[in-house]
């Protein structure tokens, strides 16, 4: 078993009991109550029936984020990322970045959503756990085909169950604020073999986009302590702004697809989106819509 950090670690399931119901924030629910847990099965009987078991033997968790056996995965892996189907769960400012805080860890990145704001499926997967949890408050964990984990947090609303195969785009549930939350966000992170790593290895927040179809995680990925990536300056950012598609004249919408996220990929604004295609503030893009873009 590998030492962990002596440091406190922030949203980590295995340092906090999960919160009394009487101690969670008071936020209305607008979906049906989570599904309960199934118990984990025997490994014959589940082979082949779950994403991955190569990477993670007999291990079907629903009861816990961090998988009760995992530990940094040794060496270097390289994982396939099927970005053509990958959807941002959403695409709020990042509020929070993974790595240190002080004397404590975050786990993840911390996106800004508004109550009840959808929060959609990274990728094609299925859920591995859906429950109020701990600090995590309402979580759901999906596992996906290449092995890796993406976790879902502080929801006020869950509207998936344990073991429901989902695509990239479906509903997960509402923005909210449960668990150890100061106000409502999304608290997302990456996982490979139950262990947290940076997102921005995986995706570029700031264009709501896959960084690569390819991710390598070594075991620096995975270290708690010392260097972590940040934000991108803003030298960074407008680096990154004049890499975007700037040719294309149409888009045909995609499930999860928003115009904030479309005018973030094509370098353009919500409101030349708007105006270029006849839409108001009220109107709802529908997938196999075709949009203009220039």
């Amino acid at each position: 078993m590998v030492a962990e950090p002596a440091v406190s670690i922030v949203n980590e399931d295995w340092a906090a009991e999960p919160t009394p119901k009487s101690e969670q924030p008071a936020v209305a629910e607008t979906s049906k109550p989570v599904a309960e847990a199934r118990p984990e099965s025997s490994a014959k009987s589940r082979a082949g029936a779950y994403p991955a078991m190569e990477y993670y033997g007999d291990s079907w968790n629903t009861e816990h984020v961090r998988l009760n056996a995992s530990a940094t995965p040794a060496g270097t892996t390289t994982l396939n990322v099927d970005d053509a189907k990958f959807v941002m769960p959403s695409c709020g400012k990042v509020n929070s970045e993974f790595g240190m805080r002080g004397r404590s860890m975050h786990t993840g990145i911390d996106l800004k959503v508004e109550l009840n704001d959808p929060v959609y499926c990274a990728f094609d997967g299925m859920v591995r756990m859906a429950k109020l949890y701990g600090a995590y408050g309402k979580v759901v964990v999906v596992r996906h085909s290449n092995g890796l984990e993406t976790v879902y947090s502080h929801l006020n609303s869950i509207a998936v169950s344990v073991n429901q195969q989902l695509s990239a785009g479906d509903l997960i549930g509402g923005g909210g604020r449960t668990g150890n939350a100061s106000g409502v966000h999304l608290h997302f992170e990456t996982r490979f073999k139950g262990e947290p790593f940076n997102p921005r290895l995986l995706i570029d927040f700031e264009n709501c986009r896959v960084k690569s179809p390819t991710l390598v995680l070594s075991e620096e990925s995975y270290k708690l302590v010392g260097k972590t990536l940040q934000a991108p300056t803003p030298q960074q950012k407008t680096a990154a702004t004049t890499t975007t598609d700037t040719t294309t004249s149409t888009h045909t919408i995609q499930k999860g697809d928003t115009l904030y996220s479309l005018a973030r990929r094509y370098g353009t604004t919500v409101d030349a989106l708007r105006k270029l295609n006849g839409l108001t503030e009220n109107s709802i893009i529908k997938p196999g819509q075709k949009l203009r873009l220039r």
